[in-house]
């Protein structure tokens, strides 16, 4: 039996993180959601499907994935909002002999079994490498499920917690703290603390797994007098800054740069907030750098819940604590204020006193009071010279995606007339 792990027509509502990247591949917790699949439903083949888009990137990039080819034979699909847990598992199918059938919640279909017979039929309801399960025949059985799933970017910060310590479990670690090799970090509840390869604590250092497991991942650094408090993951080659406060609920990619204090917070990789300033309640795609002294507010005076512009619609996120939400290959400038519940698309460049808009269309130059369009020539210059510091060339297929996704925002940042 086949796996297929699916994007549908909600991947829009994870932006700006998904215009540039499939649904599967955010974070949350240590792994991405991909991965997470995978591991829970061990099947030996995996195909992917996604936005036609993004297709030539994912491969270009050693993504190691077999994109848009449906293969004839019997497929387990899966949406890749599902977070997989011991109802997921306990409900799918366990052998080949298995009939057809939709899994359905509100609605939704969140996965379905075909056989191989029926394979044809499913290419015929792909749109634009989007599965449209409404375009099927209906005679499908359904099946009715009560599944853990995510749709806005701040539902992946709000289970980040409890994921960092499910993919712990997931991945089989161990802890391994070993209080010889580190005589001068002090470790609260060290059987919660995992740590990869190569991992260097500087003097001073504070693991705190009291509230929640820590894993600091192959070759991570530690800098003096910084304070980790769990759960928290920080991804390979990551490095802390000294004396930075990371307060629980976060997880940093690999390649990431971080300081100051920073709390429930997920990075996906390869970004710069290596300075003093709060950032809290966000998620920041890759490539993005946060300039010295930049703070966002994630609690509203009020302590009302957040409202947060998404796809032109504001939605109620139904949470006290939302700050930012930014997209890959955006630069904030130092000292910079960001309001709660702010959106800021992919490649931006966001700079000067005051807040923000609190929606910062892709491919914006400016301050708070005023925005231009970013000349994509003169980002994707930025790009390109930022990845090869980190020795990751800009291929063209993924400037040809990062073209793609400046066409597809043009309508958005229509009153930005002026370029810079």
């Amino acid at each position: 039996m086949n796996l297929c792990i699916y994007e549908d027509a909600y991947s829009a509502d994870m932006h700006p993180l998904t215009y540039t990247r499939p649904v599967f591949d955010l974070r949350c917790g240590v792994l991405h959601l991909h991965e997470k699949i995978k591991i829970s439903v061990l099947h030996e083949k995996c195909t992917y499907a996604t936005r036609t888009f993004l297709q030539d990137y994912l491969q270009d990039n050693n993504f190691q994935m077999q994109i848009n080819s449906l293969d004839p034979e019997d497929t387990l699909f899966v949406n890749s909002r599902v977070l997989p847990d011991a109802l997921f598992q306990d409900s799918l199918p366990k052998d080949a002999q298995a009939s057809e059938q939709f899994f359905v919640q509100n609605q939704q279909i969140l996965a379905a079994f075909i056989p191989a017979q029926r394979m044809e039929t499913v290419a015929e309801c792909i749109e634009d490498g989007i599965i449209r399960w409404e375009n099927f025949p209906s005679d499908v059985k359904r099946v009715a499920v009560e599944w853990a799933t995510v749709r806005y970017p701040w539902d992946l910060i709000n289970l980040n917690a409890e994921e960092i310590a499910a993919d712990i479990q997931r991945l089989e670690l161990q802890p391994n703290f070993n209080p010889d090799h580190f005589p001068y970090t002090f470790a609260k509840n060290k059987s919660e603390v995992y740590l990869g390869q190569r991992v260097q604590l500087k003097p001073g250092v504070v693991l705190d797994a009291e509230s929640g497991p820590i894993f600091l991942d192959d070759d991570v650094i530690v800098k003096p007098n910084a304070v980790i408090t769990g759960p928290c993951y920080i991804g390979k080659k990551s490095e802390i800054s000294a004396g930075s406060n990371i307060t629980g609920k976060c997880s940093f990619g690999p390649v990431c740069k971080v300081g100051g204090e920073v709390g429930q917070t997920i990075i996906q990789g390869y970004t710069n907030k290596k300075h003093d300033g709060f950032l809290g309640g966000a998620y920041l795609g890759e490539w993005v750098n946060i300039g010295a002294g930049t703070n966002n507010s994630d609690l509203k005076n009020n302590y009302s819940t957040v409202k947060v512009q998404i796809n032109g619609t504001p939605i109620d996120t139904q949470s006290q604590f939302v700050g930012c939400m930014i997209g890959d290959h955006t630069k904030i400038g130092i000292g910079s204020t960001i309001n709660t519940g702010t959106v800021i698309g992919t490649g931006c460049n966001i700079f000067g006193s005051g807040f923000p808009r609190k929606y910062v269309p892709a491919f914006s130059w400016g301050n708070g009071s005023h925005l231009d369009e970013h000349r994509l020539d003169k980002m994707l210059e930025t790009a390109r010279t930022a990845m090869e510091r980190r020795d990751v060339p800009l291929t063209n297929s993924y400037e040809g995606m990062l073209r793609n996704v400046f066409q597809q925002t043009a309508t958005d940042r229509a009153d930005t007339r002026s370029k810079v």
